[in-house]
């Protein structure tokens, strides 16, 4: 299904489950289909909402300048267009600064926060990294990139599992992002880490939140994630130990159960 936002952008999503809405908002250059292993399980208990990011899968090839601010705004405009008010946000590293944002530019909209490989604050480090991706774009190619970043976002086991589907991956991704809006969402992610959210901003947001994070992600190293947890007034941290970046495809069934246990802890309450 697509809908169109106020700026005339035709965004893809997809709706599984019934129950309270659950908003999953996945990584830079990942689609709807990042999140299947989650929606088999919890499509069970919510209303799974999955969205393509303007520029990626099959929403519109845009390539405009890029920002949180409207991604924020974004995800904002489907929950309207589908008459939720508030829903729980999952994101995961770009799903994430985005779910934060929205929490802070739109209040009310999110109810809780579920995110992890999500680094809030400014940093140097990241900055330059991502100054990095943006010369391999402009120079090279998206496989080039993707097999640069692969080592520091994956565990040597998953790698190692997965070393005969590596081809397949970079060809699936080149396919849902066009070297363009590659680019212009690199620039939003080299003004977020050069300014990033300062301790005050993030203890502001007072909804309730799961922060995550993998033991053997060197790219968001968990000991920054678990600093910037301790910032918000109402949040609880974890660590998937042997998972780098993305638990949910690494620990798909322990990933899931985490969140699935939080939310349940939250209902109750």
């Amino acid at each position: 299904m697509n809908f169109t936002t106020s700026d005339g952008v035709s965004l893809y999503y997809r709706l599984d489950g019934d129950g309270p809405p659950l908003l999953m908002l996945s990584g830079i250059w990942s689609d709807t289909t990042t999140w299947n292993a989650q929606v088999r399980d919890f499509a069970e208990h919510y209303t799974c909402i999955r969205l393509d990011h303007r520029g990626i899968g099959q929403s519109d090839k845009w390539a405009g300048e890029h920002s949180y601010e409207l991604h924020a705004r974004d995800a904002k405009e489907l929950l309207d267009h589908l008459g939720f008010k508030s829903a729980v946000i999952l994101g995961v590293c770009h799903g994430g600064m985005a779910a934060v944002t929205l929490a802070m530019s739109h209040p009310g909209y999110a109810s809780a926060l579920c995110i992890n490989a999500t680094q809030l604050m400014k940093s140097a480090r990241l900055t330059q990294a991502y100054i990095g991706w943006k010369r391999i774009l402009e120079t090279s190619d998206f496989e080039t990139l993707y097999m640069a970043i692969l080592p520091a976002v994956m565990t040597d086991h998953w790698l190692d599992q997965n070393r005969d589907r590596l081809s397949t991956l970079v060809e699936t991704i080149e396919s849902r992002i066009e070297p363009a809006a590659a680019l212009k969402m690199v620039d939003a992610l080299i003004m977020y880490a050069s300014t990033g959210f300062d301790r005050t901003e993030i203890a502001s947001v007072g909804i309730p939140a799961l922060i995550m994070a993998g033991g053997e992600d060197l790219f968001i190293p968990p000991r920054f994630i678990e600093s910037e947890s301790q910032c918000w007034p109402n949040a609880t941290y974890h660590l998937f130990e042997s998972s780098g970046h993305f638990p949910q495809r690494e620990v798909p069934e322990t990933y899931n159960a985490v969140v699935l246990s939080y939310l349940q802890s939250l209902a109750a309450a």
